[in-house]
């Protein structure tokens, strides 16, 4: 009786406590999950670190600073580019305002053709559809600027979590495998079981930096294709800023092709303005949508229609980390449904694939997720 009691007692104490640390760590979730994708795509790199420096610390240590190198230095580089792109579109517009005698003449201007052309075409009121066109503009001004006021607020807020990702990728990438190993080892699993399940999340994760490459490349070919057929000076120079920024939630490749169709348009290039702006709101936007469950789907052997369920269904419940979640949601999910499977005996024996017979990044390999001889506790 007193063991039962110690029994009901010790896991209300494990509900109660496992509710506060979730609320202690809820505000670190972000920094976490971006360490966490991080120290999965530079474990190669950290692997090969520590046979040349025989030795984890100093191994992470540079591998950190260099993941954070590929990503400082090309964002330093694309946020100098596009501000002084942006900047000489204003001094354009600006100059062509004063010459039409302000910027409400000069906007008038501007919208005057495409206005005769569709009031010429549809019983649609010129008058109108001219004060419908400058309602909506005002009210997408008024968007942008809450927007832009919103991130300058939070600037300290995303600095400040950008710093612990840092340091949390550090701690991962030198003492990962072993709290891998420490807290698989408190799970009612066996060994080739927890294995499994580490491996099912290491695989998505690394489907997922693989997807974001690939939209990255397809984005920015298709880019470079855009530009160079409506005449955009350095094609393949803002099409490699495209696919670079692509690969960054909440920017995408728009931050490069919106402010290039609108100095064509502004240039007295409306025509190429419009179709650039076509081709990349059609045919480049919805690039994501394929490549990336194809991708992610044949790395974690899932259906692409079922990976892309799990993307927008991750956007709606976790927001843009969603589109990582979503698909390791359902890699978990999957992993645990074909262990349950196998503990009721309803898997043929020839369908079992181990933990050490697929690479940690899927296929290709015979490398296990975790060295064999990581220890089963993280060092002190």
């Amino acid at each position: 009786m007193k063991a039962k009691g110690a029994l009901y007692f010790l896991l209300c104490l494990l509900a109660v406590s496992g509710v506060l640390f979730y609320q202690i760590l809820e505000p670190f979730i972000d920094p976490l999950i971006t360490a966490v994708v991080l120290a999965v795509a530079l474990l190669p790199l950290h692997r090969a670190l520590t046979r040349f420096f025989h030795g984890r610390t100093v191994a992470a240590a540079v591998s950190t600073l260099l993941g954070v190198a590929l990503i400082v230095i090309p964002l330093g580089f694309l946020a100098y580019s596009l501000s002084g792109e942006v900047s000489g579109l204003y001094k354009h517009m600006k100059g062509k305002s004063v010459e039409e005698g302000g910027w409400g003449p000069f906007f008038t201007k501007i919208i005057e053709p495409p206005l005769d052309a569709v009031s010429g075409r549809l019983p649609i009121s010129k008058d109108n559809l001219r004060k419908e066109i400058v309602q909506r503009v005002g009210e997408v001004s008024g968007w942008m600027v809450a927007k832009t006021s919103s991130a300058l607020g939070g600037f300290t807020a995303t600095t400040l979590n950008l710093g612990l990702a840092v340091v949390i990728l550090f701690f991962f990438l030198r003492d990962g495998e072993a709290l891998i190993r420490h807290v698989t080892g408190l799970l009612p699993l066996t060994l080739q079981q927890s294995d499994r399940l580490v491996l099912a999340v290491s695989q998505a994760i690394v489907a997922n930096v693989h997807g974001v490459l690939a939209v990255a490349a397809v984005q920015g070919t298709l880019l470079f294709l855009g530009f160079w057929i409506f005449g955009v000076q350095s094609p393949l120079l803002w099409a490699m800023m495209g696919a670079f920024l692509s690969m960054i939630p909440l920017v995408g490749a728009a931050a490069v092709w919106v402010p290039v169709s609108l100095t064509l348009m502004f240039s007295e290039h409306m025509g190429k303005g419009i179709g650039l702006a076509a081709w990349c709101m059609v045919i480049v936007a919805n690039a994501d949508n394929i490549v990336r469950p194809l991708v992610v789907g044949s790395r974690v052997r899932q259906h692409p229609m079922l990976v892309f369920f799990a993307m927008i269904g991750g956007i709606r419940a976790f927001g843009i980390l969603g589109l990582l979640l979503g698909p390791i949601v359902l890699a978990i999910t999957m992993a645990t449904i074909d262990l349950l499977r196998e503990e009721l005996g309803l898997k043929r024996s020839e369908e079992s694939v181990g933990a050490g017979d697929v690479v940690a990044g899927g296929g290709g390999g015979t490398e296990p997720a975790l060295p064999p001889d990581a220890p089963n506790a993280p060092p002190a």
